[in-house]
């Protein structure tokens, strides 16, 4: 039979046109090994409880962090209690410090003033001034102080001698200031000092006024 081939045409190895060679080349085909199902299964098994095991390992690592964490916490808090007590018993003896040292320095004041008076008071000779020393205010300056207690010194004096003449006039003061006649004054000059210790234009300026006509009436047969 006469051959089909194209002169120059090379017979390409890789066509199989030898039925032979084509069944050779299926024998040689690679069949799969069949899947070995239950050996996945169990090492599916083994490493989900692989797995869980270290879940519950770490799960335990957490609750033993949280329960550490909540007394801590709770030592935390019984901590800043305690502290906040102290404080408060810290700020509670201070304010009672600073009252007890305010309260000494005044005392020290008072008592330093109270000192300067009667030093003053045993220069100037009126040691009665003592008496109303609450009523002299309490000043640190010693020549001012000296100056006050004059004043006081010389009204105390006028005071007195006012009294006295009023006294030896028969006229009572009471404790209100307001005059009050415990006797008549059985004098002219009594008179004169009874009706001068009333302001001008007072009523009781022109009472005395007549108690003093009604007296020169009777004693000397006067009449103003």
């Amino acid at each position: 039979m006469p051959d089909d081939k194209t002169p120059g045409q090379q017979e390409d190895p890789k066509d199989p046109k030898d039925p032979k060679e084509t069944l050779g080349q299926q024998d040689k085909v690679h069949t799969p090994d069949p899947i070995d199902w239950e050996a996945r299964y169990k090492g599916s098994v083994a490493k989900v409880e692989q797995l869980t095991k270290a879940q519950r390992d770490l799960q335990a690592q957490l609750d033993t962090k949280s329960s550490e964490t909540e007394q801590l916490s709770s030592q935390l808090g019984i901590k800043d209690t305690e502290k906040d007590v102290a404080v408060r018993e810290r700020d509670k003896r201070l304010e009672e410090e600073m009252l007890k040292n305010q309260e000494l320095e005044t005392a020290n004041e008072q008592l330093t003033a109270f000192k300067l008076k009667a030093d003053i008071a045993s220069e100037l000779g009126m040691p009665e001034l003592l008496a109303i020393a609450e009523h002299i205010p309490n000043l640190t300056d010693k020549e001012a102080l000296t100056t006050v207690m004059k004043d006081f010194s010389s009204f105390t004096q006028t005071q007195v001698k006012k009294r006295e003449e009023q006294i030896l006039a028969g006229v009572e003061v009471s404790t209100g200031g307001q005059h009050t006649e415990a006797t008549t004054p059985t004098t002219d000059k009594g008179w004169e000092d009874h009706i001068n210790s009333f302001g001008l234009g007072t009523p009781e300026r022109d009472k005395a006024f007549k108690g003093y006509q009604k007296f020169l009436e009777e004693t000397h047969g006067q009449k103003l």
